[in-house]
């Protein structure tokens, strides 16, 4: 009983009056007087603990602020929420005002992570320093009847799996055995119902190409030359078009994880000396 009134509660506050969540967070260095503020967005699927391999390579003199998004991880996971990226990002937003940060963070996402911090910096630009996208699934075209190449292959796949959830459990443990995914990378109970939600509404609709081409801040993007979800091309076009955009490949899959991590690491850390 307690707890449906619970949920009827949050479903006023939270969808009727819009009010955006208040997400988990973990800081891992704070040092009295940060350098830098790293804010760490990870990836449908995952927590933030799929950072943890980029955090220990972390300079210690950063304040290092890692996100459960909205869903996963420790955070509150409402069934009836679309997960589109406006919604994380919002409740992003709110879970950093919380913290009072007392300088513009660096903001470094993770695939659907990457998305939710172009939102982000879609609405908040003036509060952002910079983005770090890792793996970034930038995808261009909405119209089906418009989808080609390995773009096309890719969201008809995600198309199938949103219809055909039950499959979920099966294509993760496959990806987490290949190395597409991370060891933390998590379906299990209502997770599969909210990661296909954010499927459909932040990785197969999205607006993300045009959005990033709107921005003005710095914007670097790292990307695995193996990865299999992601389309290089764009990424390069996208890169030609705005000069406040800059690339780095590295020899990897999608995760952030091994030589990757190292990479990222080692390039936030370059970041924050500047």
């Amino acid at each position: 009983m307690r707890r449906n009134i619970s949920e009827f509660s949050s479903r006023v506050i939270h969808q009727w009056f819009h009010l955006p969540y208040n997400l988990h967070v973990e800081e891992f260095h704070t040092p009295k007087k940060p350098r830098e503020i790293i804010v760490l967005i990870h990836g449908m699927g995952n927590s933030l603990h799929s950072w943890d391999p980029v955090i220990k390579g972390l300079s210690r003199d950063v304040r290092v602020i890692a996100i459960d998004m909205l869903g996963f991880g420790k955070s509150p996971k409402p069934l009836w929420e679309t997960y589109n990226v406006n919604i994380q990002a919002m409740a992003i937003a709110r879970t950093l005002v919380g913290l009072k940060l007392n300088k513009k963070p660096i903001i470094v996402g993770h695939s659907m992570g990457s998305l939710v911090a172009i939102e982000l910096a879609k609405n908040f630009s003036p509060l952002i320093k910079r983005l770090v996208l890792c793996s970034p699934p930038l995808y261009e075209n909405t119209d089906q009847r418009k989808w080609k190449g390995k773009e096309g292959v890719l969201k008809t796949f995600y198309k199938a799996l949103s219809q055909h959830p039950e499959e979920l459990k099966y294509v993760s443990v496959f990806a987490v055995k290949m190395g597409i995914v991370s060891k933390n990378f998590n379906l299990d109970g209502d997770i599969s119902k909210i990661y296909v939600a954010a499927l459909q509404s932040s990785i197969i609709k999205q607006t993300a190409v045009n959005d990033l081409l709107k921005l003005n801040i710095p914007i670097s993007i790292l990307y695995g030359t193996l990865d299999p979800l992601i389309i290089i091309e764009t990424i390069k076009k996208v890169k030609l078009k705005k000069t406040n955009i800059d690339c780095q490949s590295v020899l990897a899959g999608h995760e952030v994880q091994g030589l990757y991590a190292n990479v990222v690491a080692k390039y936030i850390n370059s970041l924050s000396a500047i």
